[in-house]
C-alpha cells in the first residue's frame, strides 16, 4: 500500500518555485530504481520513454500523458537519485529530481520539480499524482506480474 504526502509548493535553494511530492511504496530500493530508470519498466506505468544511452544522455517521452517532453540527464547516482532537464514543447525548461530512499515501510520516492510557475505547479501536482498512483499500483503488483517467467 502506498501513502502520499500532498505536494508541497515551496521556494528552492536556488530561489525558484518547486513542487515536491513524497510517496511511500511497497517495494525495495532496487525495484523502485528499476521502475523509474528502465525504459521497458517505465512503459508499464508512465508511458513510452526513449533514452539515448543508460543513465546519462537525452530522453524523450513519446506516449502517455507526458508525451512530447524531452530532456537531458544532469545527475545520476544509482540507485539513489537522478536529475534531468524537463523541456515541454511550448514551455519554459524546468528541472526534475527523483530520489529513492529506503524506509521502514518500503521505499520512499521523493519527486521534486523545480522552476515551475504557480499555475504550472498546480497542474503538475495533479499530473504527477496520477503518474505516481500508477507507479504505486505497479509496485504493489510487482515486476513478476508484468514479466512472467517463461
Amino acid at each position: 500500500m502506498s501513502t502520499t504526502r500532498s505536494g508541497e509548493h515551496t521556494i528552492g535553494p536556488d530561489g525558484l518555485p518547486e513542487l515536491r511530492i513524497t510517496r511511500t511504496l511497497a517495494c525495495g530500493p532496487a525495484e523502485l530504481w528499476s521502475a523509474v530508470t528502465t525504459p521497458d519498466v517505465l512503459e508499464l506505468w508512465f508511458g513510452d520513454v526513449r533514452l539515448t544511452e543508460d543513465h546519462f544522455g537525452q530522453f524523450e517521452i513519446t506516449a502517455g500523458p507526458m508525451a512530447g517532453v524531452s530532456g537531458m540527464t544532469l545527475v545520476c547516482q544509482p540507485p539513489h537519485t537522478y536529475q534531468v532537464t524537463w523541456d515541454e514543447p511550448h514551455g519554459t525548461p524546468t528541472k526534475l529530481q527523483v530520489e529513492v530512499v529506503e524506509s521502514p515501510r518500503g521505499c520512499e520516492l521523493v519527486l521534486t520539480h523545480r522552476g515551475l510557475s504557480t499555475s504550472r505547479a498546480s497542474d503538475y501536482e495533479s499530473r504527477w499524482s496520477t503518474q505516481l498512483d500508477q507507479l504505486a499500483s505497479y509496485a504493489e503488483r510487482g515486476p513478476r506480474a508484468e514479466h512472467p517467467a517463461s
